[in-house]
């Protein structure tokens, strides 16, 4: 048996955390002893014990901390992993720079979009890069979920050419239920953490514009926070308090889907969204922002609309012509449906990982190299 411990700093709702909960409970229990190592409460915690799975408690600060590290060095040297698998790059920080203490361990870390990377130039941008390159020099092996990730990563020096490109997958049979469920009801939804990345505040704007072509339109805010407060005032400002639900973060996803007329995600940037995954496989019309990892999934016109980030007025005519057009939301939540079961699966994802790992027990540790890609 390998044990296999996939450590996160963050057991919140999103989709890193999903994508840990799908690893945990797929991978082949016959050859992986897999352990999540997070914070004690939150909701990949809860799930991760209600499937019966072992949990490690561990929390880890967003800052450097040298306690922080002394505790990831013990939990490491009490459970004495085969394979460390960190996500995020908080947990990566401290999971592979304790792993260079305990002798044995095989690294492998994943790239949920490299998010520095869209900072602005700046000394923290720079100080995470410089990190990152250090920490690669001892990392077995790494996964970026988007190809535009791996380029991005490769360019700034902090993902190898041998890196894995493995593409996020989700249990389409989940939301079989309610992909065939025409809503009418000009109900407007996104999901998502609220934080300046996933562009909320563009998707109230348009919005507002929405409004005054299709009054009964309502928007629905799935998430939480840091820009709850300022969201919910700007709603106000703009006179839309009633027309906008912030329904808080969520754990029924599908349910929440399977209620809304159009999905949109207006993000900033993106790694691979497993949001757009889930909402394809609702069966639902998508209005996405045209940027990495979302181009990688949709195409315009096709299966989606795409618009350019920030673009508030390209936003808004988006919304419209599904709202507006029940062939239009019928054809390309349709077609969006069939590309996610033909293309993003989650055993497809699983057994990508499995065989990475394979080949990371496999490597020679002096050489620090995993063999390429699988997706």
């Amino acid at each position: 048996m390998v044990r296999v411990l996939l450590l996160t700093d963050d057991a919140g709702i999103g989709g890193g955390q999903r994508h840990i909960l799908s690893l945990a409970r797929l991978l082949n229990p016959s050859k992986f002893e897999v352990i999540v190592g997070c914070p004690a409460k939150g909701y990949l915690a809860d799930e991760v014990r209600r499937a019966g799975l072992r949990h490690a408690d561990i929390s880890l600060p967003a800052g450097p901390s040298p306690v922080a590290l002394l505790r990831t060095l013990a939990l490491l040297r009490s459970l004495r992993p085969d394979i460390l698998h960190t996500h995020g790059g908080t947990a990566g920080f401290y999971g592979r720079t304790a792993a260079l203490f305990v002798p044995g361990i095989r690294t492998v870390h994943t790239y949920h979009g490299i998010h520095y990377l869209n900072f602005q130039r700046g000394f923290r941008r720079w100080v995470y890069t410089c990190v990152d390159r250090m920490l690669l020099r001892w990392t077995t092996g790494i996964i970026c979920v988007a190809r535009s990730d791996f380029e991005a990563g490769l360019k700034a020096g902090v993902v190898r050419r041998d890196a894995s490109v493995i593409t996020n997958g989700i249990d389409v049979e989940e939301f079989r239920p309610h992909a065939r469920t025409k809503v009418r009801n000009k109900r407007v939804g996104t999901i998502g953490r609220l934080h300046v990345q996933k562009g909320q505040k563009y998707l109230i704007l348009a919005m507002r514009k929405v409004l005054d072509r299709e009054p009964a339109a309502t928007l629905t805010i799935v998430g939480d926070g840091e820009l709850l407060e300022p969201l919910r005032a700007q709603a106000a400002e703009l006179g839309m308090a009633e027309r906008i639900e912030f329904a808080g973060a969520r754990t029924d996803t599908a349910e929440q889907f399977a209620s809304m007329h159009v999905f949109v995600l207006p993000s900033l940037w993106e790694g691979f969204p497993l949001v757009i995954l889930e909402a394809m496989a609702a069966g639902k019309p998508i209005v996405a922002t045209r940027v990495n990892g979302v181009t990688e999934i949709l195409e315009d016109g096709v299966d989606a609309i795409l618009v350019p980030p920030r673009d508030v007025d390209r936003l808004a005519e988006g919304i419209l012509s599904l709202l507006l057009s029940d062939e239009l939301a019928d054809r390309l939540g349709a077609r969006a449906l069939e590309k996610v079961k033909r293309n993003f699966g989650v055993k497809t994802m699983v057994e990508s990982t499995e065989h990475m790992y394979g080949h990371v027990l496999n490597e020679n540790t002096s050489k620090n190299r995993n063999p390429g890609r699988y997706v």
